[in-house]
């Protein structure tokens, strides 16, 4: 009997019969943000975004640091203005 591969594994084969890839399983939390920022008068989106954290201590500690973010890139760009 030949071998085939299948994403890099050789089944089938008399050297791999009988063996189980080994599967890797991680869990972790992701917080995501996604701003967006809408003309009042045109009702148009004017600028959107989103942004995430890779596993946040809490929701509470981790939002100012997502407001200086959105805060920071509106002010870059001109769309708000800066202290």
């Amino acid at each position: 009997m030949g071998a085939f591969t299948l994403g890099g594994n050789h089944w089938g084969s008399p050297t791999t019969r009988g063996r189980v890839p080994v599967q890797q399983v991680s869990q972790y939390d992701l917080a995501t943000v996604e701003a967006k920022l809408f003309d009042v008068q045109t009702k148009q989106l004017v600028w959107a975004a989103t942004t995430s954290t890779f596993n946040p201590r809490s929701v509470a500690r981790e939002t100012p640091g997502f407001a200086d973010l959105v805060i920071g890139q509106l002010t870059g760009r001109g769309i708000i203005a800066g202290k």
